[in-house]
């Protein structure tokens, strides 16, 4: 009897069961490389094609870098001809949409597949042209764009940015949907932005000019038992926090950064005898951190369940040891990178840098390491879960969102880092109905880009 995917993930690691079962089951793979070269070449147009092939198997991305088969791939993805490192790559703008309409089709439930394809007719092609504040849920189309009074606000905002209730023209003390929703820290801590503007307005009666003082005087913290992963009585706890500070690329921007860095304690991994950690320890480590607030400040997705993993990429660190079942202690990596993250030592030489960036959502998990029994001692894992969200300009006398009234207004960023379940559903036809499978991508309690070329909300 064949074992399944499924059977062979109980006893692996998920890219070696991968690897195996296409190795043993796959017809594809079976077939001689000289006719998968004939097949790659009856490719050569499709880009978006040949950019998943090369990303699903080892033996398609050897034939693909292959010169014959690259050069259709180096042009339209604006690298020199020798560079294959992806993080380079920048594909044209229509195949990047083929693309996302491909993960799209492959992260929805059916029941989200269904809606799309009944409510959605003639948005891809629209997207596909450029309009993609078009797919903004908070966010009208150019063309058909009308604006509302907001009473709390005391300025216009896009119609999208109400909901239904507050939409009516004779609506007394209206109120868009950024004064009603919040974000979340935690699981037990929400935070809302009459908070935020609270605290900014306070300091700039008493102190204009001292922002510091205002960002430093501001913290909001969790203190439940569970979030507490400290090493030693005598360190810091580690409770989720979150703080104004100024962004890193604009000291004049003022951000909302929340953060939270466990611990995994000196012993949490076995290490193998050449200072690697097994893979499928690091892997319940970060399940158990998705259970809390890293799941919430850096939410996973279908294609990218356990993003913590990024930053021990299998084809750039060689600092875990991948188990298959047969043969323990296999590296995926370059035999000539011998570093090692779980020893004792302080010089970095992995490529992925143990860093991962969810780009346009403020989004980033940071893996460093200490000492708590002291040096030469086994070491501690430290994960940081950080987002970070625009709140306002410190030279706006009026906050990031405009207005007036010296108001600090809810910025555009916010509404898109807000808690879905705090707010109610806007009325864009971008807004899917709720959905609560947890592994579709409109999860409904599954925060989603900042960016507004995003389709689904």
């Amino acid at each position: 009897m064949l074992l399944t995917l499924h059977d062979l993930q109980r006893t692996m690691d998920p890219l070696i069961a991968a690897q195996i079962y296409n190795n043993r089951h796959s017809r594809l793979c079976q077939l001689p490389e000289e006719l998968l070269l004939q097949i790659l070449h009856c490719l050569s147009d499709d880009v978006v094609s040949l950019y998943c092939l090369r990303r699903v198997s080892r033996v398609f991305r050897r034939l693909i870098n292959e010169p014959d088969i690259w050069k259709y791939m180096s042009l339209p993805l604006s690298v020199r001809y020798t560079c294959y490192s992806e993080a380079s790559w920048r594909l044209p703008g229509d195949a990047r949409e083929q693309l996302e309409q491909r993960l799209r089709k492959d992260e929805m439930c059916n029941r989200c597949k269904l809606y799309y394809a009944i409510h959605t007719d003639g948005l891809v092609k629209q997207t596909t042209r450029g309009a993609s504040d078009a797919r903004c849920k908070f966010s009208s189309c150019i063309s058909t764009r009308s604006t509302l009074y907001c009473d709390a606000c005391s300025c216009h905002h896009d119609v999208r940015a109400f909901s239904l209730s507050n939409q009516a023209y004779d609506k007394r003390e209206r109120r868009c949907l950024g004064r009603q929703g919040a974000v979340r820290l935690c699981e037990h801590v929400h935070i809302p932005w009459a908070t935020i503007e609270a605290h900014i307005s306070y300091w700039q009666q008493r102190s204009p000019e001292d922002w510091q003082a205002c960002l430093d005087d501001f913290i909001i913290e969790c203190h439940d038992p569970s979030h507490d992963t400290r090493c030693t009585a005598e360190e810091s706890p580690t409770w989720p926090q979150a703080r104004l500070e100024a962004a890193e690329d604009d000291q004049n921007s003022v951000v909302l950064s929340l953060e939270w860095k466990p611990h995994s304690g000196p012993d949490a991994f076995t290490l193998t005898p050449d200072g690697r950690a097994p893979v499928s320890e690091v892997r319940a480590l970060f399940r158990r951190y998705r259970e809390g607030p890293g799941g919430i400040l850096v939410p996973s997705y279908p294609s990218n369940p356990l993003p913590e993993m990024v930053c021990f990429a299998p084809t750039k660190c060689s600092c875990l040891s991948y188990e298959t079942g047969i043969d323990k202690g296999y590296a995926a990596t370059d035999p000539w990178i011998s570093y090692r993250f779980f020893r004792d030592e302080r010089v970095h030489h992995c490529y992925s840098y143990h860093r991962y960036f969810r780009y346009g959502s403020g989004q980033k998990i940071r893996m460093t390491k200490h000492w708590p029994r002291g040096e030469c001692n086994p070491i501690c894992l430290v994960t940081s879960y950080q987002q970070e969200i625009p709140v306002c300009r410190k030279t706006d006398g009026g906050g990031g969102g405009g207005g007036g009234g010296g108001k600090i207004n809810p910025t555009h960023t916010w509404l898109h880092a807000m808690d879905p379940a705090t707010y109610p559903r806007p009325t864009s036809r971008h807004a899917s109905p709720l959905c609560k499978d947890m592994s579709c991508m409109n999860y409904y309690q599954r925060p989603k880009s900042i960016d507004c070329r995003e389709i689904t909300v």
